[in-house]
């Protein structure tokens, strides 16, 4: 509504203006005929200065009349626009206040451990691989003794050494010794060529003596306490059967398995 008001008053502005100033001798023709009949002491024509009071006043009624209508229409627009901002009041848009997040607490620094002096490896042994390169045996590599067969403990430490003879003192502990012993020495036996003896073996360093004859060979005979060096003795003799009879037979004491080969 007030756009429409803003319209019509511009335009009624304009057109005063455009009706003053086209129209203007016209306008006061008309007034001159209405002030002859009007004229009572000079019949006929008007006098000068009545002319000049008219004109003045149409174009001072008409300029008022066009100026009212351009300021009222300017007070309109004004009223149509927001506010401005002045420097001694500023408008200012309240903006929500922002939320602020929690301040994560540090985590505690972790204290660095000291880094452990690196001892140096010893070496307890050497060993070949199937490419025959030999490998050194390094105390921190290795794994419990007693699980250890003679073979690979001979092969690691070698039989003069020390770490082979705590290797045989720590499997001497095992509960099932006496069964392990049997099987080591049923591993690898040596065959003799007699009529007597049909094989024998040992395992070093534990003083024992595994004999097969050849009158039972399905039957294991060990004898105990008896020194190794009996056993290469033993192998190497003409006659093993003349050596068992004449420094083995009777003098230890022995355990027979029977039907132990089946």
């Amino acid at each position: 509504m007030r756009t429409v008001l803003m319209i019509l008053l511009w335009a009624l502005g304009v057109s005063i203006v455009m009706v003053g100033g086209f129209h203007y001798e016209k306008i006061l023709n008309l007034l001159d005929r209405i002030g002859k009949k009007t004229n009572q002491n000079h019949p006929g024509k008007p006098a000068p200065s009545d002319y000049r009071i008219v004109r003045f006043s149409v174009g001072v009624f008409l300029g008022i009349i066009a100026v009212s209508c351009f300021y009222l229409t300017s007070l309109l627009t004004k009223e149509n626009k927001e506010p401005e901002p002045t420097n001694n009041n500023t408008y200012q848009t309240p903006t929500p206040a922002a939320t602020q997040k929690p301040t994560p607490t540090p985590k505690p620094q972790a204290t660095a451990k000291p880094t452990p002096t690196q001892k140096p490896r010893t070496v307890v042994g050497t060993f070949k691989d199937e490419y025959g390169e030999e490998h050194n045996i390094y105390e921190d590599e290795l794994i419990d003794l007693k699980e250890l067969s003679p073979w690979e403990a001979e092969d690691m430490f070698g039989r003069d050494s020390e770490w082979y003879k705590d290797w045989a003192e720590a499997v001497r502990w095992r509960s099932d010794f006496n069964d392990l012993l049997v099987d080591w020495l049923t591993y690898d036996p040596v065959y003799l060529d007699s009529t007597a003896i049909e094989s024998v073996s040992a395992v070093y360093p534990f003083d024992v003596l595994a004999i097969t004859f050849v009158n039972h060979p399905k039957d294991l005979y060990v004898y105990y306490d008896i020194p190794y060096s009996m056993f290469n003795w033993l192998a190497e003799a003409e006659s093993p059967g003349q050596y068992f009879n004449a420094h083995i037979k009777g003098q230890y004491d022995y355990d027979v398995y029977k039907n132990y080969f089946k």
